[in-house]
């Protein structure tokens, strides 16, 4: 193993060894004294429902857009080949770093006809969009929606480093040359790409409104309420994204997302949304998985028979 190879593995435990640590001195004590167990019999579920439908629909967005980033590549490969690529690599992503998600998805979309190339550039595309325009959401949104929580010289100098480390980290995880490489600047895809500008603007809203009917599934939060948990949700995204020492951004993401809406939201259910939050994201990703695979399995049959 390389230095940077051993570094990085340690960088990863030591992560996992702090999470774990933090999940017995405080998560597990606090979800005790809370009794949160309990009022998990106390939940609306039609809220819950209404959360895993908007859900449902912020990974038929994503899906929706990656195709579109592989037709303004030059591939047009059959739908349900890459629908196959894209479901089956969603659970993937929870094995540390992003190697066995997009090397998954890589392996499917080649069997579809994608060009590696393509998904590669494809993969830089798609993150590139969907950090900028978490960045353009949450900034802002940040500074307008939660001056209460930044209102001391030293948060201003921890949130200014950690923009600083976003940047740096971002650069060099994907490692963009040109953006002629990616054929941004081609006059036919100009536009295509606005519309992906505006669907991933789409995407954190429909996830905020998705974690709002969350927050509903808990006590009574009103519509003012969105636009803030808007923000919460695609700078957790986002930060988690790109801690590429946290599988699937698992610790990053929640201690975010407990960060924004702990200012405003009932101190008993920060907690438990965080973790219903996590726990959302990762039934549907199983629904989607496990139907797939189930529909495929039927599929064959009929074809058979």
């Amino acid at each position: 193993m390389t230095k940077k190879q051993i570094l990085t593995t340690l960088i990863k435990v030591t992560f996992l060894g702090f999470l774990f640590y933090f999940c017995l001195q405080f998560f597990i004590p606090r979800w005790e004294s809370l009794q949160l167990s309990d009022r998990l019999g106390t939940l609306s579920w039609p809220w819950i429902a209404a959360a895993v439908v908007f859900t449902l629909a912020y990974y038929v967005l994503g899906f929706s857009i990656w195709t579109i980033f592989l037709h303004n590549l030059g591939s047009r490969p059959n739908l349900y080949m890459i629908a196959r690529a894209y479901v089956c690599s969603l659970l993937p992503k929870y094995i540390p770093g992003n190697v066995a998600a997009h090397g998954l998805r890589t392996h499917l979309a080649a069997q579809a006809g994608v060009p590696i190339l393509v998904s590669m550039k494809s993969f830089v595309l798609e993150a590139s969009f969907a950090l900028g325009t978490a960045a353009a959401v949450s900034v802002p949104g940040a500074v307008y929606y939660h001056l209460v929580i930044m209102d001391r010289l030293f948060n201003w100098l921890v949130a200014a480093v950690v923009l600083v480390l976003i940047v740096i980290l971002a650069a060099k995880r994907f490692k963009l040359k040109t953006i002629n490489e990616l054929g941004l600047t081609a006059p036919h895809r100009l536009r295509a790409y606005f519309n992906v500008f505006l669907l991933y603007l789409l995407v954190w809203f429909v996830s905020g409104v998705a974690h709002w009917c969350l927050a509903n599934a808990l006590s009574v939060y009103s519509v003012s309420n969105l636009p803030p948990l808007t923000v919460a949700v695609s700078a957790s995204w986002a930060l988690g994204f790109i801690s590429i020492f946290a599988p699937a951004g698992l610790g990053v993401r929640e201690a975010v997302l407990y960060f924004f809406v702990s200012n405003w939201m009932q101190q008993a259910d920060v907690i438990l949304f965080v973790t219903l939050s996590r726990l959302l994201m990762f039934g549907v990703e199983v629904f989607l998985t496990v139907g797939f695979l189930l529909y495929r399995k039927f599929a064959r049959r009929a074809d058979i028979a």
